[in-house]
């Protein structure tokens, strides 16, 4: 009787597993590539996700109470669950991560060091993470009463945090030390992104307007407009300079050239109320060391502790 249960009791588990394992796992079949798009919908509970050309390639992992989204530069995808009071780490192979949070979590992101940044959204703080989950600690504290929502990082390394609270932009040092607001008097301070050059983008959800800035901090104007009943939220660039912004009003990831011409409706579809959205980089060039090159190999003592020349052996270099 007792061998019965145990059997039972086994395959109601693994029952239980492989459901939990649905709602877990990405769902999509085709392997996620360099310029999609994947877009965080808490409408409907969802990581939506669209081709480089607008394609509708479903969903990608569900069941999820997704606010803030980011992907670092290998393509592995974070989710900042605000309500589930989780972060949650897609790789493109291997084993998911969760990371429970002691708060609300906002706006997410990944630095060089592989590191995880996340905003406690009532706190105002930023915690760090290990790339594994190892809990790193209170990186820095915004000013009282921030509320932490949206972040990017510079190319310097500087993290910049948006606070719809106090309406403005707080900049953060590589080591954690407050550099002070970056932008002030920003109405719903919402979606933030930076271009090749170095330009802050700005989303503003009252005013449905995206201001661009320079890296001084310099105010270069309206980038676009949208209307101030749009609901715009997270904003992200692609490659080639390309703005998209999720807008939940319209239930549409909209797109806009680098010059900020309307290309209209990059993707609506499987979309109910988007929120945030990241484009799948390119995956790093291999660093190639300086023995490796020009025959430097050839050398043994050389080679003996360059595995990166492995490449230039098979290339016949």
């Amino acid at each position: 009787m007792r061998i019965c249960s145990r059997v039972v009791l086994a395959a109601l588990l693994a029952l239980i597993f492989s459901v939990a394992a649905i709602f877990a796992s990405p769902s999509s079949a085709v392997a996620i590539t360099a310029g999609d798009v994947l877009v965080a919908d808490p409408g409907s509970g969802t990581i939506h996700r669209y081709s480089a050309s607008g394609g509708d390639l479903g969903v990608f992992v569900g069941d999820l109470s997704p606010s803030w989204i980011t992907a670092d530069q290998f393509g592995n995808i974070y989710v900042s669950e605000h309500d589930g009071q989780r972060i949650s780490k897609f790789p493109p192979a291997g084993a998911n991560l969760t990371i429970a949070t002691p708060y609300n979590p906002g706006g997410i992101q990944v630095g060089t060091d592989g590191m995880i940044y996340v905003a406690d959204y009532f706190g105002g703080k930023v915690y760090r993470y290990s790339a594994d989950g190892t809990a790193l600690g209170l990186f820095a504290s915004l000013p009282f009463p921030a509320q932490a929502e949206f972040m990017a990082f510079d190319a310097g390394g500087n993290l910049y945090v948006t606070d719809s609270f106090l309406e403005a932009v707080h900049r953060i040092s590589p080591t954690g030390e407050d550099l002070g607001d970056f932008v002030v008097d920003v109405p719903g301070a919402a979606g933030i992104a930076f271009d090749a050059d170095g330009n802050l983008y700005l989303a503003s959800f009252n005013s449905g307007i995206i201001e661009k800035y320079a890296s001084s901090g310099t105010d270069l104007g309206i980038f676009v407009s949208v209307g101030a009943d749009s609901s715009m939220h997270g904003i992200a660039l692609d490659g080639a300079g390309n703005l998209y912004v999720a807008n939940s009003a319209e239930r549409s990831i909209h797109r806009f050239s680098p010059a900020g011409g309307d290309m209209g409706v990059f993707a609506s579809t499987g979309l109910v109320a988007p929120r945030d959205l990241v484009i799948i980089p390119l995956a790093p060039a291999p660093t190639v060391k300086e023995e490796c090159k020009q025959g430097g190999w050839l050398s043994f003592d050389s080679f003996k502790n360059q595995g990166d020349c492995i490449q230039f052996i098979n290339t016949g270099k």
